[in-house]
């Protein structure tokens, strides 16, 4: 009975000890930084967010590290001690960091608030501007989930990045963002680089009615019209 009461001790000390291992750090978003832990020069490190995780990058060794996150991140590098760097950082960024097994930090990014609020209504165009120096990326934060929507590396050569080409975004001479025919799913916050220009809001036509419907509508009420003269 001793001996159970012992090994329970042990093994909470134990487990107490390991989250003692892992502190809290907050950042705020667009931050950089960098997770460090100990290893023998292998390394994979990963993230649990919402009871998931993931694979991030990992390393056979120092010489030949290899990214192996699903759809290339590069924001998320290593150096060559093997401790994680994450540049300009993400809300969605934000969980528990695994270097190996153990877990490490967790790390909370915070949200930047948009420098001004604009509302628009559906199928309206729209210019987004900002200050850059000749290389621009845009995102859009929507629930806390941000994805890139355009980027040029030069203003010679803009490159379009969103997943599935969305010929109503464009880019000016300037590197401003063009938002043509704006639907309501465009909603969100907007970001040159890492900073949140502004917040967007697309209102829905007739309450949320859709132009192909308005039209619809009319036809009907067009013809219940014309039945109703001729009885």
């Amino acid at each position: 009975m001793k001996l159970c009461m012992f090994l329970s001790l042990l093994l909470g000390q134990c487990m107490l000890s390991a989250q003692s291992a892992l502190f809290d750090q907050r950042i705020t978003e667009g931050s950089n930084v960098t997770i460090h832990c100990e290893n023998e020069g292998r390394v994979t490190w990963s993230k649990r967010a919402d009871g998931k995780r993931e694979i991030i990058l990992k390393a056979p060794s120092e010489e030949d590290p290899v990214q192996s996150k699903p759809g290339p991140e590069p924001r998320y590098s290593l150096l060559n001690n093997l401790s994680l760097v994450i540049k300009e950082a993400w809300v969605s960024d934000s969980g528990i960091y695994f270097c190996n097994v153990t877990p490490v930090v967790n790390l909370t990014v915070t949200a930047l608030n948009a420098l001004f609020d604009q509302r628009i209504t559906e199928g309206s165009n729209v210019t987004i501007q900002c200050e850059n120096e000749g290389r621009v990326t845009w995102s859009k934060r929507v629930d806390g989930k941000r994805e890139i929507i355009l980027k040029a590396p030069s203003e010679e050569e803009p490159v379009q990045s969103k997943p599935g080409p969305e010929p109503r975004y464009s880019l000016l001479t300037n590197l401003s963002l063009v938002i043509k025919e704006a639907w309501v799913s465009d909603s969100g916050i907007y970001f040159c680089n890492v900073t949140p220009v502004v917040n967007l809001t697309v209102t829905a036509l007739n309450g949320g009615v859709s132009g192909v419907e308005q039209v619809l509508f009319v036809s009907l009420a067009a013809l219940f019209l014309f039945l109703t003269t001729i009885v």
